[in-house]
């Protein structure tokens, strides 16, 4: 390969990462999690512990968890040390919840406000990071993130009938467990959007999957941190 199509190449590939990224200024309330209103004390808990998000679901099945270092490794719930390993994306925290399980379109989201509403007719550029837990079997392909005019609630433990504004594009498989994986895209908004919800919205059937673990299970559980 000469010179000049190495400096093309190298100049494409650089305006890709820069149409996919997000140099906007944060809407996200609490983007990273860090901000608690107490420390979590065991696993399998959100709603009371971090400031500016919360679990959509009302389901005692559908129990999203919150992780920060500043809880005790034997809660399961620290950071880096919890039901696994991962150290933050950003900070000293980071959620966590189930996206595919044994029972059929099982799903867990968390729900996050935004500072102001978005304005109608405006491109937006969202973004998230994502960490599949290393004691998962499955790998996903389509975790997305939702906007909202009011709060999203359900009272089941069912993927929510909605379609994310902002899904992994091209929709390849989530599947590292070491680092955080980049879910980032445009969208132009319909206007007064306030919040989000993080999670994966398809059915089982419409949900991709790769086997990444082979014993025991059926499940994909990721990490979420550095919401924007």
């Amino acid at each position: 390969m000469n010179g000049l199509k190495q400096i093309v190449i190298f100049f494409i590939v650089q305006l890709f990462f820069i149409e996919n990224s997000c140099a906007q200024i944060n809407l996200v309330k609490n983007p990273s999690f860090e901000d608690t209103i107490s420390c979590p004390t065991s696993f399998g808990t959100f709603n009371p512990y971090v400031q500016n998000w919360f679990n959509p679901s009302s389901s005692t099945s559908a129990t999203p968890d919150y992780y920060n270092s500043c809880a005790t490794v034997s809660s399961n719930c620290s950071v880096p040390n919890n039901i696994s390993f991962q150290n933050a994306k950003d900070g000293n925290a980071y959620a966590g919840f189930f996206t595919y399980q044994s029972t059929a379109d099982a799903r867990e989201y968390v729900a996050g406000e935004l500072t102001d509403s978005l304005a109608k007719g405006k491109k937006y550029c969202a973004q998230f990071y994502v960490s599949l837990m290393n004691q998962s079997q499955n790998a996903i392909n389509n975790i997305g993130m939702y906007f909202s005019n009011a709060p999203i609630s359900s009272s089941t433990f069912l993927n929510l009938p909605y379609s994310p504004q902002i899904l992994n594009s091209p929709p390849v498989f989530l599947s590292d467990t070491a680092g955080w994986m980049l879910v980032s895209n445009t969208f132009i908004a319909n206007g007064g959007e306030k919040y989000i919800t993080i999670g994966n919205f398809s059915t089982d059937s419409n949900t991709d999957t790769i086997r990444v673990l082979n014993f025991g299970g059926n499940i994909s559980y990721y990490y979420v941190d550095a919401v924007s």
